[in-house]
């Protein structure tokens, strides 16, 4: 069965297709979807020029992580950690995932690094990025001549 709770890319159209359609074939091959500990689920949405992020990122302390600013391209980074006591303790089932995470969201635009606002509460990272009043156009339209 289709995926109907598609909603389309703010900031790729051109691409965002493919990538469901990549994203659906693996969530049927696992039965599961694809965002895990290694890449935090992720909604995006924009409300008068700001972009919302929302990442589920639980179980990380804001210390572990990391939001930065490369080009057009907003990069999450951090670590989940688990404590255990290995020593004297038979394991029957491990199932809490741990390690370091990487997420680069394309945004089509390159923001003023001080116009992004990042808070983390409740295992939910959101971020509040500014979208710059001029945003130069990348794509153009090309003449055709006919020979």
């Amino acid at each position: 069965m289709a995926n109907t709770n598609k909603s389309p890319s703010i900031w790729s159209p051109r691409f965002s297709p493919m990538h469901q359609d990549f994203d659906d074939l693996f969530s049927r091959l696992l039965g599961k979807p694809l965002a895990t500990a290694t890449t935090p689920a992720i909604d995006v949405s924009e409300v008068e020029g700001t972009i919302l992020i929302t990442a589920d990122v639980p179980g990380v302390a804001a210390d572990d992580l990391e939001v930065a600013v490369e080009g057009k391209t907003l990069i999450l980074k951090g670590e989940t950690k688990t404590e255990r006591d290995e020593k004297d303790e038979k394991w029957h089932i491990v199932e809490r995932r741990q390690g370091s995470f990487y997420r680069a969201i394309p945004l089509g635009f390159e923001p003023d690094p001080n116009a992004v606002d990042a808070n983390v509460k409740d295992g939910v990272l959101t971020l509040k990025i500014e979208r710059p009043e001029k945003v130069e156009e990348t794509t153009r339209k090309m003449e055709i001549k006919s020979a």
